[in-house]
């Protein structure tokens, strides 16, 4: 089922691009001398090559038809497709500058890339758009409260306060399932956990911990959280690191709920104070459990 928060011309342009995708595929399957005849250029030594190529454009278009279902959520497959036909026409201007591929040969370029260039822009810049979030509200006496609470609940067990990014991000997935993991030594130090989130996207946290809701993320404020910059939430190193948790280690990723660039962090409280924090460098930093709970005998000065 698509999904009712966006456009349905973003659903229909990637549609509608896949089945291309699709279509250039089987053609170069079955014809691949097909387009250069037409278009005067020279034949390939190599069909298998370009019969290669068409395969490249066919598995875009899965991934086209995949994204059409929710464009914001996988606005990193259109942003991929998006550089491939900026990069297309720039390729075909050097080739056409030296002599490689003649005039006629463009109408390849139109169709492939130039088409779908300004649709495919708008789509990435509207999902950005959706991670970078408008100014924070103003942080009440409520917020102050909440963590008063938390603060004297600690007289009585130690407290370990996760923030989560939003619960579709992959680290934080990957952040649950480590503390799962570290369940029975949480249980020996007798530390509780409570998660603070910006929306669970489909996802229930686990019912065994306490968790608080914070859209407005003043929480975070309060705890001296901020929001990354771009190399803390996009570098190749984070992209990587996404990859290996969400896709190898099998966490996946969810919708976007919050502010995509906000910081994730700990506080670990006890007797009514704060015995340690941590701050990650970026998005991708794993939440160091260990180090923390050491602080429960030697508390930071």
């Amino acid at each position: 089922m698509v999904r009712a928060n966006h456009p349905q011309w973003m659903t229909t342009t990637l549609k509608t691009a896949a089945v291309y995708n699709g279509a250039f595929f089987l053609i170069t399957l079955v014809a691949p001398f097909w387009i250069f005849d037409v278009t005067g250029a020279t034949r390939p030594n190599l069909p298998e090559l370009w019969q290669c190529i068409g395969m490249i454009v066919g598995v875009y278009g899965i991934g086209y038809w995949i994204a059409a279902y929710d464009p914001y959520r996988h606005w990193p497959v259109v942003l991929v497709g998006w550089l491939g036909k900026t990069f297309g026409p720039l390729g075909f201007a050097k080739a056409l500058w030296e002599g490689v591929f003649p005039m006629k040969f463009g109408w390849i370029i139109v169709f492939n890339d130039l088409i779908w260039w300004i649709p495919f822009a708008i789509m990435v810049k509207e999902a950005i758009a959706r991670i970078v979030q408008p100014e924070m509200v103003e942080i009440t006496e409520d917020h102050r409260k909440t963590l008063g609470t938390l603060s004297e609940d600690s007289k009585l067990n130690p407290i370990l306060v996760v923030f989560l990014r939003h619960s579709g991000c992959t680290f934080c997935r990957e952040m649950i399932a480590d503390l799962k993991k570290s369940n029975e030594a949480l249980k020996t130090a007798q530390v509780s956990v409570v998660l603070v989130h910006m929306g669970l996207s489909g996802q229930s946290l686990p019912g065994e911990w306490k968790s608080i809701l914070d859209k407005e993320r003043a929480l975070y404020r309060l705890a001296g959280l901020e929001r990354g910059t771009w190399g803390q939430v996009f570098s190749i190193s984070v992209l990587w690191r996404g990859f290996v948790a969400g896709i190898l280690n099998g966490h996946g990723v969810g919708a976007l709920e919050g502010d995509g660039m906000m910081m994730p962090g700990a506080q670990l409280w006890m007797g009514g104070q704060t015995v340690t924090s941590w701050k990650a460098q970026s998005v991708a930093d794993r939440l160091p459990l260990s180090e923390i709970l050491n602080k429960l005998t030697k508390p930071e000065r």
